[in-house]
């Protein structure tokens, strides 16, 4: 799985999940996963911190399908209407490859979900198992054979002349989006407001949301995931933090691609690292640690942040419902097609 900034974000949607996951009833061989020991105050403001800061821009496959589909629609209409007659692809049009997992049925396994913390968590959170099958998608699929954009297409997609614009995001980096063009409409179509002040908004959102890095960070969250390693190793296993757990599947999930492991030796591999990585993560502390330095770096974030990350809550929610709405056949009065 690629650790970028992608992958981080999907591993910080899982955390509330991830720090209280309870163990399954039909796996008795391992230990439950350990839950950060937390006053009923603490609770509340981790719920708020992951809601509202971390998860601020966590869309479910499902969602994602839907506002892709949408953008896809959208998109059609305004080439069409610039004289292209050419439809876009959407997610319908990428088919997944036929893969063994797919056999799995949660929650039988302890999957690591990767990111940072790297606590254990089951396949029966949302998303998880999604995530993983598609970094094992074949890169030859039939998007491959979907016909290419035709003469013209450029000029209608961005604009003629072209407008960017460029966002700060800190670190001496930046990220241009063009807000031109169909490319432009689209944006504004589907969640209501001017292209270059969503892009803005949701940058900064974004950047405001990425506090994973500090945590871990942390001297306390370092020396609780040192006393993990040590007790991991005492138990087997040379990993220097949770975020190693993956590889300690790697062989049996290249197996089930190419059909030398069965989902019984997933299970037992699985079985085995979830146990131990169970009574490390209570033996260390880390699931406490983690989570009471989430809430002092998260809080203070919101405090600084809370405007644009309220704004983007709202620019999101409005989204999902006009893209449910388009994909639906009803469109809003804004859009080509509504009534």
């Amino acid at each position: 799985m690629p650790r970028d900034f992608a992958a981080l974000a999907v591993a910080a949607m899982t955390l509330s999940t991830v720090i209280s996951a309870c163990t399954p009833a039909t796996s008795p061989t391992r230990s439950a996963p350990p839950a950060a020991v937390l006053t009923a105050a603490e609770q509340r403001s981790l719920a708020r911190v992951e809601r509202d800061l971390v998860n601020v821009d966590y869309f479910t496959s499902q969602e994602v399908d839907v506002v892709a589909e949408a953008k896809a629609e959208l998109e059609y209409r305004c080439l069409r209407n610039a004289g292209i007659d050419w439809r876009p692809p959407g997610p319908s049009d990428i088919p997944d490859t036929p893969n063994p997992l797919n056999a799995i049925r949660p929650p039988d396994l302890w999957l690591h979900q990767d990111g940072p913390i790297g606590l254990a968590t089951p396949l029966a959170e949302p998303g998880t198992l999604d995530t993983f099958l598609s970094s094992l998608r074949s890169a030859d699929s039939a998007m491959q054979e979907y016909p290419p954009a035709p003469p013209g297409w450029e000029d209608a997609e961005f604009g003629n002349p072209r407008r960017e614009i460029t966002i700060d995001i800190g670190g001496g980096g930046s990220v241009t989006v063009p807000v031109s063009g169909c490319a432009g409409q689209v944006v504004e179509q589907l969640y209501g407001v001017d292209a270059a002040a969503y892009h803005r908004t949701r940058t900064a959102a974004i950047v405001a949301s990425k506090v994973l890095d500090q945590v871990v960070g942390n001297e306390s969250v370092a020396d609780a995931t040192r006393r993990w390693s040590t007790c991991m190793h005492r138990q087997g296993y040379r990993v220097a933090t949770p975020d190693d757990l993956y590889e300690l599947f790697q062989s049996d999930f290249e197996g089930l691609i190419n059909g030398t492991r069965t989902i019984a030796d997933l299970s037992e591999t699985d079985a085995a690292v979830g146990a131990a990585d169970a009574e490390c993560k209570t033996q260390s502390g880390l699931a406490t640690t983690f989570a009471r330095t989430l809430i002092d770096v998260g809080e203070e974030r919101l405090r600084r942040n809370e405007g644009v990350l309220a704004a983007y809550a709202k620019y999101r929610e409005e989204g999902l419902e006009r893209a449910a709405a388009i994909v639906g056949g009803s469109f809003p009065d804004d859009v080509d097609g509504g009534s």
